[in-house]
C-alpha cells in the first residue's frame, strides 16, 4: 500500500525517482527528498483509479526521458532493502522504462539518505530565478531570500535553469548562459535577429523561438547555433516551445506545429526534418494559444499523438 500523498512532479535537477516501493514512510520519505533538492518524482498509486499506470507512465515519459543537460535525465528506483523491487515495479514499470531505453539504478531504501548526502545533493537547495526590464536576473531561495544578481545587457524575457547553469533570453536577441554556482556568464551568443520569446533547455539542447519568427536549436555548452527553422505555413510569430520524446511542439499567433527530430538529437545536422501542423477548429482553441502560451504534450504521448489543453 502507499500514502499516495504525492502525484508526481516535476523538478531542475538533472535526476529522476522513476518508481518507489509503497511503504508509506519510504513514499513520503521519497519525496520529501525530492522536492528539497529539485528531483523529479514520478511515483503515483491510488487503488481506487484503475489508470494510474497512465498517469504514472505520464509523469515519466514527461519528466524521465526528457532530460535537461543530457538526452534522459539519469533515473533510479528506490526498493526493499536487499534489493527486492516491489510487485508492480517489477511487472509493470520497470518494463516500461526498458522499452524506452532508459536505464534505471535500483537503490535500497535504507541507503536513500546516505546516497544523498555522500554525493552532495543535500547541500543543494531549489533556487527561483526572475528576470525583468531593468537589464538584471535575481537568485532566490524557496523562502524569499535573494542570493545573488546577475546583469546582462537587455530586458530579460526567459529563462531556464539545470543542475548547474541558468540560461536567458533578451530582448536584444542574444543567449547568455551563467554558472549556478558562482553566478559568472560562461557563454553568450547573438541567436536570433528580435527578442527572445521563449527558451526551453531539452535532451542537451537550447530551443529558443524570438520575434523574427524563426525556431533555433543551439548546443548547451558554447551556444553554437545547430538547427534553424522559420515556418512557411501559418505558426506566425511563434511564442512558445516544448520538447518531447521524438517531437518538439512550436506554437504561434496563427497556429501550432509539432516538429520531428528525424535522425535523433545525437547528431548536430538536421535535427529538424519535418513540421505537421496542429489543426486548432475554432478561434478559442486558437486563442487558448495566446492565452496559456505553453502548449503541453499529454499522457497520449505514449501512442505518439499530440493535442493543445486549453482552460
Amino acid at each position: 500500500m502507499t500514502s499516495a500523498l504525492v502525484d508526481g512532479f516535476s523538478g531542475p535537477m538533472e535526476i529522476a525517482i522513476t518508481s518507489c516501493i509503497g511503504l508509506p514512510r519510504t513514499w513520503n520519505f521519497t519525496a520529501g527528498l525530492a522536492e528539497t533538492c529539485g528531483i523529479c518524482f514520478c511515483g503515483y498509486y491510488r487503488p481506487h483509479n484503475l489508470e494510474w499506470f497512465e498517469v504514472w507512465a505520464a509523469n515519466v515519459l514527461r519528466d524521465a526521458l526528457v532530460g535537461k543537460s543530457n538526452k534522459t535525465r539519469f533515473a533510479f528506483a528506490v526498493v526493499y532493502d536487499g534489493g527486492k523491487v516491489g510487485n508492480y515495479m517489477q511487472r509493470m514499470e520497470l518494463p516500461l522504462t526498458y522499452l524506452y531505453d532508459l536505464p534505471v539504478f535500483l537503490l535500497e531504501s535504507s541507503k536513500l539518505r546516505d546516497v544523498f548526502i555522500e554525493t552532495g545533493l543535500m547541500q543543494r537547495e531549489v533556487e527561483f530565478v526572475t528576470g525583468s526590464g531593468d537589464n538584471t536576473e535575481q537568485v532566490w531561495t524557496l523562502r524569499g531570500e535573494k542570493k545573488g544578481m546577475l546583469r546582462v545587457g537587455s530586458t530579460v524575457s526567459c529563462v531556464d535553469i539545470t543542475h548547474d547553469w541558468i540560461f536567458t533570453g533578451v530582448g536584444s536577441g542574444m543567449v547568455h548562459k551563467f554558472s549556478r554556482s558562482d553566478h559568472l556568464e560562461k557563454a553568450s551568443a547573438n541567436t536570433h535577429k528580435a527578442e527572445v520569446i521563449s527558451l526551453t533547455v531539452a535532451c542537451g539542447f537550447v530551443f529558443t523561438t524570438s520575434k523574427d519568427r524563426t525556431i533555433k536549436i543551439s548546443g548547451i555548452q558554447t551556444l553554437e547555433l545547430i538547427s534553424k527553422y522559420q515556418d512557411s505555413r501559418g505558426l506566425g510569430r511563434v511564442i512558445c516551445i516544448t520538447v518531447g520524446i521524438e517531437f518538439y511542439f512550436a506554437g504561434g499567433l496563427e497556429g501550432a506545429q509539432r516538429l520531428s527530430f528525424a535522425e535523433g538529437l545525437e547528431g548536430t545536422q538536421g535535427l529538424i526534418r519535418e513540421a505537421t501542423p496542429i489543426k486548432l477548429r475554432s478561434r478559442q482553441e486558437r486563442g487558448a494559444v495566446l492565452r496559456e502560451r505553453c502548449l503541453h504534450v499529454r499522457r497520449g504521448c505514449i501512442e505518439r499523438q499530440s493535442c493543445l489543453q486549453s482552460q
